[in-house]
Formats: structure tokens, sequence, C-alpha cells
């Protein structure tokens, strides 16, 4: 999952009482899951281990939110939630793609199907969704992760931008000598 999102999205899963696993290859970012509630973290590999069909108890999940949207986290949160639909006594898991991505997911039809894994896509929510996470924010039930920078520094900004450097939300402002 993407940093920026996931903060987010675990503040807000527990605040609806989920249970909540992250996945992301920085140990910051995991270790930032953990500390907003997260039950357990893991990297990509051991994801992977976990869910594998060879695994002795494989993990499942009922709901992966995947804030990536490329092959490899479409893979990981498919994996997840595989077996959740491995009999007919309910309606599978879900796998919730959020936000926009360019990247070409490939499926296998009788996996999907299957294992009842159903696909869902998000990109903005709703007007309720958005009034709720507000109320949300405004009762510190959902605390940002916000940085600020000055404009003078804009393009070392951008480049920790591209390089997954930044953690949580980075403000740019017009003045210099910004703190941090």
């Amino acid at each position: 999952m993407d940093l920026k999102k996931k903060k987010k999205a675990v503040q807000l899963a527990k605040s609806y009482g989920a249970t909540v696993y992250a996945c992301d290859f920085k140990p910051e970012a995991r270790e930032l899951a953990l500390s907003l509630g997260a039950e357990q973290v893991f990297d990509h590999a051991e994801l992977t281990a976990a869910t594998a069909d060879t695994a002795e108890n494989p993990f499942t999940v009922d709901i992966a939110i995947d804030f990536v949207v490329d092959a490899q986290s479409f893979s990981l949160t498919s994996n997840a939630v595989k077996r959740v639909g491995g009999d007919l006594s309910n309606s599978g898991g879900v796998v919730v793609l959020v936000g926009i991505s360019s990247a070409q997911l490939t499926i296998t039809p009788i996996v999907y199907i299957t294992w009842h894994i159903n696909v869902k896509t998000s990109v903005y929510g709703t007007i309720d969704d958005l009034k709720a996470a507000l109320d949300l924010l405004a009762r510190g039930v959902i605390k940002p992760v916000v940085s600020t920078d000055s404009l003078d520094n804009i393009n070392k900004v951008l480049d920790a931008l591209k390089a997954n450097e930044v953690t949580g939300r980075k403000i740019i402002l017009p003045n210099s000598g910004v703190a941090n």
C-alpha cells in the first residue's frame, strides 16, 4: 500500500472496528501502520509466503485494499482474499483497487470464479464518504501526517516524492526558512 493513503486507511478501518493488516516494502511505512493500530505488517516477500498455497495455514482477509494498483500489489491482494470464497457458504473475498493507474493487470478467470474473488474500484469516494472522513478528521480519529517545506526546495521535494521517500503529505509554502 501507498504510505500516504495507508495511514488514513488504517485509522479509518480501525475507527469502524476492523482488524487491520498492512503490507509495504518500506520499513518506516510498516512501523507507522503498527503505530496506527495495524495488528500485523508484512513486507512483500512475507505476504507472498504467508498467502502461498503451500503455506501451512495460509493468511487470508475478507477485504484487501490496493492503493498501489500494479501487477505485484494486485497479485498480493488477490492472494490474500482467495480463501474467503473457497466454498459456497459466502460471497468471497473483495479486492478494492483505489486510485488511478495505467498498469495492465492480469486475471485468470478460473481463479477469480472458483475462489469467488470480487474486484471493486474506487477513485475518490462519494460526497457522503468525504463528509464522514472530514467528521473523523474533526473528531481526531484520523490524524494526518503532514510536513512542510519551502518553495525554494521544490526540486528536492519532487525528487523525494519520485523516490517514494516522503512520509505522509508534504505541503510546499512560498516562503524560505520553513521548518520541517
